[in-house]
């Protein structure tokens, strides 16, 4: 056999065995794609809902997803990914920096810092999974309720106030609510027992005399 000929031979062996392997890239590239897709969706949905459960695990999900290697970074995607995740660790940095009793001023400089690298954050993924969103609109184009902000604020409110309660740090409020006539006669009883510790009344007693039922 010539030399071509042992090609061809070669070919047909190797030939099955690339296309499944090619296959298995691909699928695994789909499969990887898809979990991107979902953490991009999972946070463009709770842009106004960041302490959800949904929207915190797909934050902790961004280090291993976006994580670069293999076929990735042949195919050259390892910089956007890489942009991803140091827009996530600069963010994670933030959420962690505000002090434990900070002033209005610094609240309010850290929440718009907050917000801005929320943004960025989610800029950078867009970019990653295939979408051209610039950063006004992922900040504008955001429908939430009032209602669903007033529910969220009053669930807040409640558990605050029952921690605080169960803590004891602040006192259950109560509200006693009696009739009149109760009134009337708590107060009559009141006066009756000042009168007789100041001695303006006498203890009044009834002797009565034992029946002879009684004594046997």
């Amino acid at each position: 056999m010539e030399l071509r000929d042992w090609i061809v031979v070669v070919a047909m062996l190797v030939a099955p065995l690339l296309a499944v392997q090619v296959q298995k890239w691909i699928e695994r590239f789909r499969e990887r794609r898809g979990r991107k897709l979902r953490i991009f969706f999972t946070l463009m949905s709770t842009r106004m809902a960041r302490v959800s459960p949904y929207h915190v695990e797909a934050l902790n999900m961004i280090d291993t997803e976006f994580y670069t290697k293999g076929i990735s970074k042949l195919l050259g995607r390892h910089k956007k990914d890489l942009a991803v995740v140091d827009a996530w660790k600069s963010y994670l940095d933030h959420l962690t920096s505000l002090g434990e009793k900070p002033t209005e001023a610094e609240l309010q400089t850290w929440v718009v810092r907050k917000d801005d690298l929320f943004i960025d954050l989610l800029f950078q993924m867009s970019r990653a999974v295939g979408y051209d969103f610039d950063k006004v609109h992922l900040k504008r184009s955001i429908y939430s309720p009032k209602a669903h902000g007033d529910e969220e604020q009053d669930q807040r409110i409640i558990r605050e106030s029952l921690v605080s309660i169960l803590s004891g740090a602040k006192p259950l409020p109560m509200t006693l609510i009696a009739s009149e006539d109760a009134l009337t006669k708590q107060a009559a009883l009141q006066k009756s027992l000042q009168d007789y510790f100041d001695g303006k009344q006498v203890v009044r007693v009834k002797l009565e005399k034992e029946s002879n039922d009684t004594a046997k």
